[in-house]
């Protein structure tokens, strides 16, 4: 099994996307693609096909919500947690029907980010 894995960050705020890159570093995850809004989030997904995907669910062009479905429907097994500022019950719960693997509260910490990393690889080693 290839132990390199592969993030796309989707985040309009920029320190936002530098923030996970630093902790993905430190989590041994070196290669990263970048979107600021959904649309190019899609088409990076379509073109990568990275392990794990990080959405933010306020974006210019697609939404994050929207994002994930669009993804979901062209990859099903894709493995996408979506990363907002809104803790809501109504913003989470549409989240997960939608398709979406975790859901990280903003401001997140390093531990949530490697939780998800740590379901992700439990994911793919029980499939």
């Amino acid at each position: 099994m290839n132990n390199i894995m592969t993030a796309l960050i989707a985040d309009d705020a920029a320190m936002a996307r530098d923030n996970l890159k630093y902790i993905l570093l430190n989590l041994d995850i070196s290669k990263f693609h970048e979107a600021s809004n959904g649309k190019d989030a899609i088409e990076l997904h379509r073109k990568y096909s990275p392990d794990i995907s990080f959405l933010d669910i306020s974006m210019p062009a697609v939404n994050g919500i929207d994002c994930l479905a669009h993804i979901k429907s062209q990859y099903p097994d894709a493995f996408i947690v979506l990363v907002s500022g809104h803790s809501d019950i109504e913003t989470v719960k549409t989240a997960i029907s939608s398709g979406a693997n975790g859901y990280i509260v903003k401001p997140f910490n390093a531990d949530k980010i490697k939780a998800m990393i740590e379901k992700y690889r439990k994911s793919r080693s029980t499939s």
